[in-house]
């Protein structure tokens, strides 16, 4: 989660920085009726349910089984991870076609992002990192910094630590899709993939592929279950 929060602070900081976004209020509430911390509470299950959701759906269930099934002799574990890695990323890129304001840039980051996800779950074989980079990237890109999520603004119900107003050029910020559709994020996508090859040499003492993901359960274990 650590991480998430740290690519998007990042993106977050260049553009106030550049003056491309300024902060015109602090604990926005779209509905003055509702207390803030209720619908922040709202908010952090949703991007909880989102994050978990997604990745068990696109690295937990395409990936692993798309790994398993062409994992064949002249293949082999290693190239079958990389194909599975590549096709649900374009799935998940895919499924974010209808996003409000979606554009061919913010496909493709989605798609890139899809990678960063599938390459964490890939080299540590769990759901954890991609899980918790997922919810954290979403809650604080929406909830604390104020931009839009993957073209999503819930303009009625919306709560976030920073009211933003967004300016500059759309190729860079992503306009009214966020920074998921504009060069800083995919600078973004870029240094989180770095970060975790980082994190994945310093735990692991390797970075190399959980091969495990490519063999489906034996008949054995199918006969303990």
């Amino acid at each position: 989660m650590g991480l998430g929060i740290f690519l998007i602070g990042g993106v977050f900081l260049i553009e106030l920085a550049a003056g491309w976004v300024t902060i015109s209020g602090t604990f926005y509430t779209a509905n003055s009726e509702q207390p803030f911390i209720l619908k922040l509470i709202v908010f952090v299950i949703l991007f909880v349910c989102v994050g978990f959701s997604e990745e068990l759906m696109y690295r937990g269930y395409h990936l692993t089984n798309i790994a398993e099934g062409f994992n064949f002799k002249a293949i082999g574990p290693k190239y079958a991870i990389g194909i599975a890695l590549f096709l649900s990323s374009i799935l998940f890129g895919i499924f974010h076609l209808g996003s409000p304001g979606a554009t061919l840039i913010s496909t493709f980051n989605i798609f890139l992002w899809g990678t960063l996800f599938g390459i964490a779950y890939a080299l540590t074989g769990r759901l954890a990192l991609p899980v918790g980079v997922h919810i954290a990237w979403n809650f604080f890109q929406g909830n604390v910094f104020g931009f839009p999520v993957s073209g999503t603004t819930f303009p009625a119900e919306t709560v976030s630590f920073f009211s933003i107003q967004q300016t500059g050029p759309e190729l860079w910020t992503g306009g009214a899709f966020g920074p998921e559709g504009g060069l800083l994020g995919l600078f973004a996508i870029v240094a989180g993939i770095l970060l975790i090859l980082a994190w994945t040499r310093f735990r692991q003492g390797e970075i190399k592929l959980d091969t495990q993901l490519a063999k489906p359960p034996s008949k054995e274990m199918w006969s303990e279950l």
